[in-house]
């Protein structure tokens, strides 16, 4: 229905079934139940639009301000977040004032015949993706998938160049490798303001994910730190063992030191007390032989003196 289409391919709904809240099989769930609205052309591969309803042509922006009771006019002044650290110098600010000055062209209808870089043509852009992003459950679409979608209707450019211009209304992510619009507008300090059932399941789901890996971390490490701690003993274990080996050896070693330094000790008193013996022995050895000769001297001087008078007398 937006831009005054009433088909679109089949393929290019697939993209944003998630974005959606489309179930795998809507074609033959969601598609059958209401035949008043839709219907699927199996040779072109089509979802079509059976008849045109002004009531569903209300825009989600047009919607909340007849909750409020207040002037439509008052739709054209969209909501500006900007990011921390971004700029807003004077000329843009000037721009963006006048900007939102401008007349509001609901999303429902086709204005492809203004000028493709006017503001005029930008504006209805914005308005356009903003529609498409309040239909998904979580205000947040991939890039892509809504090129996709601007491509079929002929406003691919035309998007580009509102994402481009407006960083106070679209916020491109690009976490994980891909590049994800998100609607400003529907979060607050990251968080999600409206959630519809749908979105409150996903992020219980989700929890539940977190929440048992985190588990299976904290049990792997658990287990990973008690086999370090086991392997830790059995080395403190068998180290101790080749210390108390090292201490037995050592002992051993010394015993024998000890053995082999009382045996040198006994063997140098031994080689000492022999030496004192030697000694003493001959000292004893040479009185006697002192004596013998002082003995051996005197006989020879009794037997000198005596000798003339022998001699004399035989003669």
């Amino acid at each position: 229905m937006i831009g005054k289409v009433n088909k679109i391919p089949l393929h290019v709904v697939d993209k944003l079934k998630w974005d959606l809240g489309l179930c795998d099989n809507y074609v033959k769930i969601i598609v059958p139940e209401y035949p008043d609205y839709f219907q699927v052309n199996s040779n072109e591969l089509m979802l079509g639009l059976v008849c045109w309803s002004h009531e569903l042509a209300v825009s989600f922006m047009q919607k909340q301000i007849m909750k409020c009771e207040k002037n439509e006019d008052l739709l054209v002044n969209f909501a500006l977040k900007y990011s921390n650290g971004f700029e807003v110098d004077k000329k843009y600010k000037k721009w963006v004032d006048e900007w939102q000055k401008l007349p509001y062209i609901s999303p429902y209808e086709n204005a492809k015949h203004l000028p493709v870089k006017s503001d005029e043509a930008d504006k209805w852009a914005v308005i356009s993706l903003h529609e498409i992003l309040s239909l998904c459950v979580g205000k947040t679409a991939e890039k892509d998938n809504l090129l996709l979608i601007g491509e079929y209707l002929g406003l691919r450019s035309w998007f580009k160049r509102a994402l481009l211009l407006h960083p106070g209304i679209f916020y491109v992510s690009s976490k994980n490798g891909t590049h994800t619009v998100v609607l400003k507008e529907g979060y607050k300090r990251g968080m999600l303001i409206k959630k519809n059932s749908l979105m409150e399941l996903r992020y219980k789901y989700v929890y539940l994910m977190n929440k048992a890996t985190e588990d299976k971390n904290s049990k792997d490490t658990q287990q990973k730190s008690s086999h370090d701690l086991n392997e830790g003993d059995a080395k403190e274990t068998d180290d101790d063992m080749e210390e108390e080996e090292e201490d037995d050896d050592e002992d051993s070693d010394d015993v024998h030191n000890d053995y082999n330094d009382d045996e040198s000790d006994n063997e140098a008193r031994d080689v000492k007390h022999s030496q004192r013996l030697n000694l003493r022995t001959g000292v004893d050895d040479r009185k006697p032989n002192r004596r013998l000769n002082s003995r051996t001297r005197d006989d020879d001087r009794n037997t000198s003196a005596t000798s003339p008078r022998t001699s004399s007398g035989r003669n």
